[in-house]
């Protein structure tokens, strides 16, 4: 049996002498479970937050894109299609074409990016579900339309339904427009689509993409058989990197195979980077918090100088004794820690469960409330973190106090 633990969980769990020392200790196990409780909070709404801004932008990303390693476009008769649709795991794929275009509503102008989509696309994107307005539809009854972002349609004024009866104007230099032409009739392409729907993802997208049929974008940017890019939805069982790494095989060097998070790169790094900085932030506080565990364990030292002096005279060294006060300090960390991680999650599952605390009235975000989502990770380097910050706290009165104290043999003896 561990010697000096079993003193120390005597201590802990017995009563002591002195009111103040119990006052102390209740603050500093306080303190800890505050600190511990507002990691495990603030986290669990990082992940939340991550998780609804990440599914909104993966419903726009396919789960794999294929680009050309070099220039903009390549022909679809340069991949073997057959090949790739037997690729166990693969659900659909969509031919696309997407580029810069100047569009024009009635008398304003915005510069944007065109996506052409093929019909596949219809059936691999969720886009659906993020329309905030109008229907999902790219063609019908022999006329084109196009899916607007909610920042594109409030730059230029754009509405569906009955008051779409205007068309929206896209304009692409003509490939083989010669210079100083003075007519942008002939230096432009031009076609008219009807916006039939307005989605809603996240500012970066909204403000910029308009979605076309592929045949619209063929024609704008003078394309017979080139595309920008394959985007390709998997099953729900399929191993992505089995997938990917047949792809490899079939297509070699020349393209460039991305999954969801390398086509988003820096915004999952934004996200957490933003998440650990908040971390760090808040275990700078609860060092501050954990401040109280020196003066609880400075009061325990000096209380118990009498068991210090039996100790001495049982054979016990300065090691032992140390080690005693030093798992006493611990035990109070463990304990606030473990009280505040268990209340965070309480708390969070019930926001996840309840929605208990709204983002706020006349919110137009995705969410009524605030989305959370507690993570067992989270919750290991929450402990991991505040049982180190217990173990540094601890050593300071234990190494110093405790020396002042057994450097001196007669200090050690209670006052009569």
């Amino acid at each position: 049996m561990n010697t000096a633990l079993y003193i120390a969980r005597r201590y802990f769990f017995s009563g002591k002498l002195r009111n103040a020392i119990n006052i102390i200790s209740a603050i500093s196990i306080t303190g800890v479970a505050v600190g511990s409780m507002a990691l495990v909070i603030i986290l669990s709404v990082f992940n939340g937050l991550e998780a609804v801004i990440l599914s909104l932008v993966n419903a726009f990303n396919p789960d794999i894109k294929v680009s050309p390693a070099k220039g903009k476009v390549f022909f679809m008769d340069d991949l073997p299609v057959e090949q790739l649709e037997k690729i166990p795991g693969l659900a659909h794929y969509s031919r696309v074409i997407e580029d810069n275009a100047l569009l024009r509503y009635d008398d304003r102008q915005h510069v944007g990016i065109i996506k052409g989509v093929d019909s596949s696309y219809l059936h691999m994107s969720p886009l659906d579900t993020l329309l905030l307005e109008g229907r999902f539809r790219l063609r019908e009854g022999g006329t084109d339309y196009g899916l607007v972002g909610q920042g594109v349609a409030y730059l230029l004024g754009i509405r569906t339904g009955r008051d779409a009866a205007q068309p929206l104007t896209i304009f692409v230099p003509r490939r083989d427009a010669r210079p100083g032409s003075h007519s942008y009739v002939r230096a432009f392409n031009q076609k008219n689509i009807y916006p039939s729907g307005i989605f809603g993802i996240q500012p970066e997208i909204d403000e910029n993409y308009v979605l076309v049929p592929l045949e619209v974008a063929q024609e704008l940017y003078d394309y017979t058989h080139e595309v920008s890019a394959l985007e390709i939805a998997l099953e729900d069982d399929a191993d992505q990197r089995q997938v990917i790494s047949r792809l490899n095989g079939l297509l070699g060097p020349d393209f460039i195979i991305e999954t969801r998070i390398q086509q988003q790169d820096t915004l999952y790094r934004i996200l957490r980077s933003e998440k650990w900085v908040t971390f760090l932030i808040l275990i700078l506080i609860l060092i501050i918090a954990t401040f109280n565990v020196i003066g609880s364990l400075s009061l325990v030292i000096l209380e118990k100088r009498k068991d210090i002096t039996i100790l001495y005279s049982m054979g016990a060294d300065q090691s032992l004794i140390r080690k005693i006060f030093l798992y006493e300090g611990l035990l109070i960390t463990v304990v606030g820690a473990l009280a505040g991680i268990a209340l965070g999650a309480g708390i969070a599952l019930a926001q996840q469960q309840f929605g208990l605390v709204p983002m706020g009235a006349g919110t137009s975000f995705i969410a009524d409330a605030y989305p959370v989502q507690v993570l067992a990770t989270d919750l290991m380097a929450v402990f991991g973190a505040v049982l180190v910050i217990g173990w540094a706290t601890s050593r300071f009165p234990v190494q110093y106090i405790s020396r002042k104290i057994l450097s001196r043999p007669e200090a050690i003896k209670p006052a009569e």
